[in-house]
């Protein structure tokens, strides 16, 4: 007679795991060190332009965290989102992108108007 043992985590657990290894991954394609630098030429160019530095980098911060924000909601970030680009439906033509549509995987319409 085999047992049954118990899993190795439970639900909660294997959620912050799952959590930390999307973290990770995210982590790998988001390069911080030219974010970073970025948001120094920007805290420069707005001191150039007569900020006080302590203001400058409060404004430059706070520009590339709406940056990020904006990022996390684009549409194209999103599997539900985008086309595959390889399919029949899914190849969309530039009048079609230029009227609004938003394709989902294999050509199903999730935006826009319907036709």
């Amino acid at each position: 007679m085999t047992s049954v043992r118990p899993p190795l985590l439970d639900a909660a657990q294997a959620e912050r795991l799952l959590a930390e290894v999307i973290y990770a991954r995210v982590r790998c394609v988001v390069d911080l060190e030219a974010l970073y630098a970025t948001e120094v030429l920007l805290v420069d160019d707005l001191v150039a332009v007569g900020l006080a530095t302590a203001d400058a980098s409060a404004r430059a911060s706070a520009l590339i965290d709406a940056a990020l924000v904006r990022l996390v909601r684009e549409p194209r970030r999103s599997v539900g989102e985008l086309a595959c680009g390889t399919c029949a439906a899914c190849l969309v033509d530039d009048a079609t992108a230029a009227a609004g549509h938003v394709v989902a995987r294999h050509g199903q319409r999730t935006q826009g108007p319907p036709g």
